[in-house]
């Protein structure tokens, strides 16, 4: 997965007149070896984020836009309020319903990426509320009560 991500932010690097800084954090399990793993990335015009020091939330805080894949950072991001693009590699498909609420949108190459930018009809605006439900711990624990009413329930009537 990181190769996939890694050539599209190089690919992205690369695209003239582009007014955005290109931040690429690594998983924690490629920050000692990334230099091997992703020679590509060494002499890149993008900003590559090797320590643990970096905090993501700080990240998220400070952007406007996130492409991802296949990671829970993704929806941590959308609760940001951040643009979300889903880069169109394997395992992409589990953020099919956020793409098909419109939340995200899916990206195959960084010219289908930059034309999505360009576009203001194409802008994404996340819906918080959508993915993350207000009350949350009031919520699972009426949710966790009431299997424990049917269960205890369902015992009595055995």
């Amino acid at each position: 997965m990181g190769e996939l991500i890694s050539k599209f932010a190089l690919e992205l690097s690369k695209v003239p007149n582009f007014n955005y800084q290109i931040l690429y954090k690594l998983h924690p399990l490629e920050c000692e070896r990334w230099r091997e793993m992703y020679p590509w990335l060494i002499n890149a015009n993008i900003k590559i984020l090797d320590d643990s020091k970096t905090s993501l939330y700080n990240l998220f805080s400070e952007s406007e836009i996130q492409v991802g894949v296949a990671s829970t950072a993704v929806y941590e991001g959308l609760a940001f309020g951040l643009k979300t693009y889903i880069l169109d590699v394997p395992g992409s498909e589990y953020f099919q319903p956020l793409i098909d609420a419109g939340q995200a949108l899916k990206v195959g190459s960084a010219e289908e990426f930059i034309n999505h930018l360009s576009y203001s009809a194409k802008s994404i605006t996340p819906d918080i509320d959508y993915i993350f439900a207000r009350d949350g711990v009031r919520l699972t624990l009426e949710f966790i009560n009431g299997i424990l009413k049917r269960l205890s329930s369902e015992s009595k009537n055995s």
